[in-house]
């Protein structure tokens, strides 16, 4: 009798799937919230590079960061507080 581990399983209850391999999601695919809504695109940061950012370069980066982080916190990458 042979048997079967698999590395990618859903705990009892159904609750939980553990992940202990690879997740691949293909081209189009997403992960998004419980409420099915994907966070916006966060547009790429720019600046003159090995110079000192101006305020606005700055505010960009900060506003950037700012909606990163709210997009990992809203899909559970991050806990919110």
């Amino acid at each position: 009798m042979s048997s079967y581990n698999a590395k990618n399983e859903q705990r009892q209850g159904g609750d939980v799937w553990a992940i202990n391999g690879t997740l691949l999601i293909g081209t189009g695919g997403a992960v998004v919230p419980a409420s099915g809504t994907q966070a916006a695109h966060i547009a790429n940061a720019t600046g003159a590079a090995g110079a000192n950012p101006t305020q606005a370069e700055y505010a960009a980066l900060v506003a950037s960061f700012n909606a990163l982080v709210a997009a990992c916190q809203g899909v559970g990458i991050l806990a919110a507080s």
